[in-house]
């Protein structure tokens, strides 16, 4: 199904996604396994198959990361979404659901994992810009102000890409010059 999805993004002329990060926790422990569902594991082993509806949903919920970046318009995800979905009802896999109703469901969980992920993206370019003002106003080297930017970033999640980031220091320090003498260009 990902792999649809890659190559219907492909052929639209978009980047693909990342795949999730699976992790085999089958030869450990019983103690490991215990801590692994306590962080998360879901007790699916590596090549056990998801159920279908969970399939589905996961990869309208992986969508809007993309699309609120920008690297895949969301009529793009759509044409995914629904794609997999038409894969899954002639393979039987839906059972006695709509896909209709699924395709619906799906739309609405990519536009709502779009808007957080822009919430977030949002959120976090707040909170760079507050936290380089005071540090501009005491001329604090550009490397320092980088460096405190892309922590940030990283503490929210990396909602950010590094190419945004920079271009946040440089617009609040170009913001913060003071106004050119008439006649002449600041910078």
């Amino acid at each position: 199904m990902f792999l649809r999805a890659v190559c219907l993004a492909a052929t639209v002329g978009m980047a693909p996604m990342k795949p999730a990060v699976t992790i085999d926790y089958a030869g450990a422990s019983a103690a490991a396994q215990e801590l692994a569902k306590a962080n998360g594991w879901d007790g699916r082993f590596i090549g056990e198959p998801m159920p279908a509806g969970e399939r589905l949903y996961a990869m309208a919920r992986e969508m809007g990361k993309p699309v609120a970046r920008g690297l895949i318009p969301l009529e793009a995800a759509f044409a995914a979404c629904i794609a997999a979905t038409v894969q899954a009802e002639r393979e039987g896999q839906i059972g006695g659901y709509k896909a209709t109703d699924i395709v619906k469901f799906q739309r609405w969980l990519v536009q709502e994992s779009a808007s957080k992920e822009a919430q977030k993206r949002d959120l976090t370019t707040h909170r760079i810009r507050r936290l380089l003002r005071p540090m501009i106003a005491i001329r604090k080297p550009s490397r320092t102000l980088l460096a405190e930017a892309h922590g940030v970033n990283g503490a929210d999640g990396f909602p950010l890409a590094e190419p945004e980031v920079t271009d946040i220091v440089a617009m609040e320090v170009w913001q913060s010059m003071p106004a050119a003498p008439r006649g002449m260009r600041r910078g």
